[in-house]
């Protein structure tokens, strides 16, 4: 049998200009959602900065800012929340326990030491708090309005000496102090060579072993050699902006304190961190370095 007349054969010129048009098809959503991070990325405040950057006071009229851990527990006293024990990201145990924010609540306003309420998902847990604070974000940071751009906002919670442990994440971060005061030691991405960085689990983050208020240097001597670091001392109302892969560790230095942090990724972040981060997540919950993970209790 000969090739139909009508359809060219492989090869052909014009075989070929419609491979390629194809082809172009294909790519031209991929071409808009890089032309389109370039141009969030040239006309954003914050995101895609390689810089952190401290904003003071420009939350103070924000409702996270009137927020106390007696206001909260009226609201949402019966919502169970998980609470840790210890410096999570250091390699060893996480140690967990459930309680209602109503008893969380009466523990800190207590005297002594508490467990952490470490990112609670403002959207699962407090949906209108969470639509609320996004509305005053966007006065900060256009670019979340823009479309494509993921915002997940949580929820932190404890006493004086609560420690967030070293660590970096794969997205932008917003860091809005609501009460009370912490002290956040961040270090730029390549100075993980230092840092000791550990092979426990957590969902777009790298975990490290040094304790940076604390540093042991006959376990860790090599942090001895970090050169370069910066303090931010945050009080109520203060916006930090941290960029991805910036690594920070976080100390409570107030009887009580709240915070929130909000993740932000753009389009093309969501495209390429985003699906790597999914696809990890799928993997975890198959039993990819369970029991040696932030998120669950062993």
């Amino acid at each position: 049998p000969f090739p139909d007349a009508a359809m060219p054969c492989d090869g052909s010129p014009r075989s070929q200009k419609n491979s390629s048009l194809e082809h172009w098809r294909l790519g031209l959503p991929f071409l808009l959602v890089i032309l389109w991070d370039r141009w969030q990325r040239a006309r954003s405040r914050f995101l895609g900065s390689s810089r952190p950057a401290t904003c003071r006071g420009s939350a103070l009229r924000w409702s996270c800012c009137l927020w106390t851990p007696t206001s909260l527990a009226a609201e949402y006293g019966t919502l169970e929340v998980s609470v840790s024990h210890g410096i999570e990201e250091t390699t060893g145990r996480t140690v967990k326990s459930a309680m209602p924010l109503a008893s969380f609540a009466q523990m800190l306003a207590a005297e002594g030491s508490t467990p952490y309420l470490k990112q609670l998902d403002l959207e699962v847990a407090m949906p209108l708090e969470q639509q609320r604070h996004l509305r005053e974000l966007q006065t900060l940071e256009v670019a979340l309005t823009w479309w494509g751009t993921s915002v997940r906002t949580y929820l932190w919670m404890g006493s004086a000496g609560c420690i967030t442990g070293l660590h970096n994440d794969d997205e932008d971060n917003f860091l809005v102090q609501c009460q009370g005061t912490k002290r956040v030691c961040l270090f730029p991405p390549e100075g993980h060579g230092q840092l000791y960085v550990n092979t426990k689990y957590d969902s777009g983050t790298r975990c490290c072993d040094v304790d940076v208020f604390n540093p042991d240097y006959k376990r860790h001597p090599r942090f001895k050699d970090v050169t370069s670091w910066e303090v931010v001392e945050l009080h109520p109302g203060d916006v930090l902006f941290i960029p991805a892969f910036w690594w920070h560790a976080v100390l409570t230095t107030s009887r009580t304190s709240i915070s929130l942090n909000s993740f932000v990724s753009r389009p093309l972040e969501r495209l390429t961190r985003g699906l790597w981060r999914q696809m990890l997540d799928l993997l975890h919950s198959l039993g990819y370095r369970k029991g040696n993970c932030v998120c669950h209790a062993n």
